[in-house]
């Protein structure tokens, strides 16, 4: 680019005629699209430049919903220029719950009720925060928690959420109580001192559990806590003990036990081996790989 004055124009330019606009006939609040947008997901709304969009809300902060040619559906609100904008009564409430569209980065495959499962390249929508590393959302009519760091952004317009999104808690409690120290050896473990207090976040699997410590977040060994006021479903006097070491057995009436796991206890076999009963699996153990809890009567 450099200055007309400075030159002396030998021959013209050919005259070019300017590319006409579409006619702007939408009426109401409306857009007019800046960039060409080819929707990759269901529910997307695929425009050219130019074209003009009726408005129908707004999706969280960067989406817009509107209607073209008789197609409604999403659409980024970086790839328009807003000609007449919602009134506000119209706009959707993000914090009270109606949530904010994200892009999903990898599939997520939810191994517990509570988990959304999703594929990449969809669009979800985040109802609320779970937790740092946790969001709460909804996509094709289901809805469930699934990782942060699995979409694209972690919207700021969406509340925290007041209590696990579903229904995965151990029956009867939502707060446990350390029976013993626990010190983590692993990320995402909790290290804990006995009489520790915890909220109960879900269950994660049989021996382990996701659970809330002042305000940090992780997992910890199922047998190494109890539902705050007493024991669970077993009952309190079932005679048992806690594995202190790995013991793997070498003859087939044996048992074998993992560090942390709780034995059922179910006879004296002699001075040195217990019988016990460990998720449906009997056998006998040496007495001095665990410590007694509730003694055989």
């Amino acid at each position: 680019m450099f200055p007309a004055t400075y030159v002396n124009v030998v021959e013209d330019l050919p005259w070019k005629e300017p590319a006409q606009e579409k006619a702007d006939t939408v009426r109401g609040p409306h857009c007019k699209a800046r960039f060409d947008f080819e929707g990759e997901s269901e529910g997307d709304l695929s425009f050219e430049e130019g074209d003009v969009i009726s408005l129908l809300e707004r999706v969280g902060d960067e989406w817009m919903k509107g209607e073209l040619k008789g197609k409604a559906g999403i659409f980024p609100l970086s790839f328009v220029e807003v000609v007449e904008n919602l009134p506000i009564d119209t706009v959707t409430a993000t914090p009270s719950g109606d949530g904010a569209v994200v892009n999903v980065l990898y599939d997520f495959e939810g191994e517990n009720s509570d988990e959304l499962s999703v594929k990449a390249g969809k669009k979800l929508k985040v109802l609320s925060i779970v937790s740092a590393d946790w969001l709460l959302g909804e996509v094709d009519g289901r809805q469930g928690r699934f990782p942060a760091s699995f979409v694209d952004h972690i919207p700021s317009n969406v509340p925290a959420a007041p209590a696990e999104p579903s229904g995965n808690r151990t029956k009867g409690s939502s707060c446990y109580i350390a029976k013993y120290d626990f010190v983590g050896q692993s990320e995402g473990e909790l290290s804990f001192k006995a009489g520790d207090r915890m909220a109960l976040i879900s269950e994660l699997d049989a021996d382990w559990l996701t659970v809330m410590i002042d305000s940090n977040e992780g997992v910890v060994p199922r047998s190494y806590v109890e539902p705050a006021g007493g024991g669970g479903g077993d009952g309190g006097s079932r005679p048992k003990a806690l594995v202190l070491y790995d013991f793997e057995a070498v003859q087939e009436e044996e048992l074998s036990l993992k560090e942390g796991e709780e034995v059922y206890l179910k006879e004296v076999f002699d001075d040195n081996w217990l019988v016990g009963e460990v998720k449906g699996r009997v056998g006998r153990f040496p007495v001095a790989f665990v410590q007694i809890i509730t003694p055989l009567l």
